[in-house]
């Protein structure tokens, strides 16, 4: 399992979007979507890591990777 601490992602989202509310700067909003598109790409790695390694554990995966391993 991959160890990811994304509470100070979010805070800092939460940070760049009441800094626009409060201020109205284009800057903190478009810092705001940055954050989030960052913090999505990461758990969508972490997502694609976790059923990479279901698959490496699982015996038909297993045998399929065998079988084409033999056809090389």
């Amino acid at each position: 399992m991959i160890s990811f601490n994304y509470n100070e992602w979010l805070d800092e989202y939460n940070d760049c979007l009441t800094l626009f509310e409060m201020f109205g700067d284009e800057h903190y909003l478009l810092e705001a979507t940055e954050v989030l598109h960052s913090l999505k790409a990461v758990l969508r790695r972490i997502d694609h890591n976790t059923k990479l390694t279901q698959c490496i554990n699982n015996d038909v995966c297993r045998n399929y990777k065998y079988i084409l391993s033999e056809d090389f």
